[in-house]
């Protein structure tokens, strides 16, 4: 494209032959996928600071659950006490639904992983229902537990991420069931 007709883009000064122009043109298609990023964006460094300098981290409130709602509102103000809230929540959800006491990671083995499972999701695999198990325990004792005995990482890429961990423990909570065997 014509140099003159990009300055005339900028300037919303479009002539009808500049669209003609436009629109006989012959498509140009990009080589390479790093050539669709302007130069400065094509190290990677310095994107991830402008990222962070100008977009910034938020949490997406429209796929948040309503059992994290309320903390999210307000996640800002203090990420390691809503964190420790939702788990919080998480297990009291669990302990409730399952009808069992228990807490922490050993709560969730015990619904999730023991034979048989107090609770379980309508999947086609075994080994899917162990893997979503060992999902809850796992995230549990990788996020959770160092946030309960460790000061937490304050890097907001970090917090929105496990917040958003809980939030899918939340959701695949929401379609477990406690099986039907169970129920007899």
């Amino acid at each position: 494209m014509p140099q003159r007709i990009i300055d005339r883009i900028r300037y919303c000064k479009l002539t009808e032959a500049d669209l003609k122009t436009i629109d006989e043109a012959r498509r140009a298609r990009q080589s390479r996928i790093y050539e669709y990023r302007p130069p400065f964006m094509r190290n990677e460094k310095r994107t991830a600071r402008l990222h962070e300098e100008h977009v910034g981290y938020h949490l997406p409130l429209g796929i948040v659950v309503p059992e994290l709602t309320e903390l999210a509102i307000d996640f800002w103000q203090d990420p390691d006490a809503r964190l420790m809230s939702g788990y919080r929540k998480l297990e009291e959800a669990t302990r409730e639904k399952a009808n069992v006491h228990g807490h922490g990671s050993k709560l969730f083995a015990d619904v999730f992983l023991s034979t048989p499972a107090k609770l379980e999701w309508d999947v086609p695999d075994a080994a899917e229902q162990k893997g979503r198990g060992q999902l809850f325990t796992a995230a549990y004792m990788a996020h959770r537990n160092p946030r309960a005995h460790r000061t937490p990482s304050t890097h907001e890429a970090e917090l929105v991420s496990e917040f958003m961990v809980l939030n899918h423990l939340f959701r695949l909570l929401s379609e477990a069931e406690i099986p039907a065997s169970a129920i007899s």
